[in-house]
């Protein structure tokens, strides 16, 4: 009981649930899953349909596409209080990406009916859920916009942007949990151009590396850099 209700609480402080009340929260986790991965795995596969909202609790979600020869690209991060697509809950076409739990991660899965019928009956959210989602495609943009940069540092920077407003996380010193193999395939460049691309971003004071992970220090700088042309 005591874990439900930490449960309750924790979901009643995330983006959109905060503006239910307690009682609303603790009744939306009884018709939810809560799930634990001990090691990397599959919660939703490429050609399923959207069948859950994921809320990540502890760990992470990677938003995962494959190639025909079965290679991985990283599209989106999901951390701790972050959520998976709303709008993919009013998809009627299987799911082109698949969703990936990493280890150590715990979910909270809310049924994609429960979540559609919530919105119905609490039609002042949908203002809401659209703010979310605007921003994650906002984030998408200002990458295919910046992808045109030609230095390819700044590039980098603007991946990691984009990796970060897709996530959703507005903490001030937010940490994407990326291997360096990971933003390899991403960034499409070279493991050298990547590692100096890196470095330069960290002695800037903009980021820091630690093992599969880069953590944002200065995000207003970060953006503008990654905004800023080479004169």
């Amino acid at each position: 009981m005591k874990a439900h209700d930490s449960l309750a609480r924790f979901l009643h402080r995330l983006p959109v649930f905060d503006k239910l009340d307690l009682r609303s929260c603790e009744q939306l986790l009884k018709l939810s899953t809560v799930l634990s991965y001990g090691s990397r795995q599959v919660v939703q596969s490429s050609g399923q349909t959207h069948h859950h909202l994921y809320i990540v609790v502890t760990g992470q979600l990677q938003m995962v596409a494959n190639s025909e020869n079965g290679g991985e690209m990283t599209v989106a991060i999901f951390g701790p209080g972050s959520m998976s697509s709303w709008v993919a809950l009013y998809h009627d076409t299987p799911a082109m990406r698949s969703v990936v739990a990493q280890a150590d991660t715990r979910l909270i899965a809310i049924p994609a009916e429960v979540m559609r019928q919530l919105l119905v009956e609490n039609p002042y959210l949908y203002p809401l859920v659209l703010n979310l989602e605007a921003k994650r495609f906002r984030s998408a943009l200002n990458w295919q916009q910046l992808v045109l940069n030609p230095d390819r540092t700044r590039r980098i920077a603007a991946l990691l942007l984009m990796f970060l407003g897709i996530s959703g996380d507005e903490s001030e010193y937010p940490t994407l949990q990326l291997t360096h193999a990971q933003l390899l395939v991403s960034a499409q460049c070279s493991r050298q151009m990547l590692h100096v691309s890196l470095k330069t971003l960290q002695s800037r004071g903009l980021i820091r590396q630690s093992y599969g992970a880069i953590h944002i220090l200065n995000k207003a700088g970060l953006q503008e850099f990654a905004a800023a042309v080479e004169s």
